[in-house]
């Protein structure tokens, strides 16, 4: 399953990911529980979000 993810941060500024193989609500979970860093990969590169810079973030 491919699923997107936005994450929202002050003055609207956003981040669209694609991350698969997870249920909506195992990322959900795993995204609401992290603190500091969350990494994902894409394309064989790892990338990262801080998540304490973060408002909100949507799962479509």
């Amino acid at each position: 399953m491919k699923l997107s993810v936005t994450f929202v941060f002050e003055e609207r500024n956003i981040r669209q990911v694609y991350i698969e193989g997870k249920t909506a609500e195992e990322l959900y979970e795993e995204i609401s529980n992290c603190k500091g860093w969350y990494r994902y990969e894409k394309n064989k590169c790892t990338h990262a979000v801080n998540m304490n810079l973060v408002t909100y973030f949507n799962i479509k």
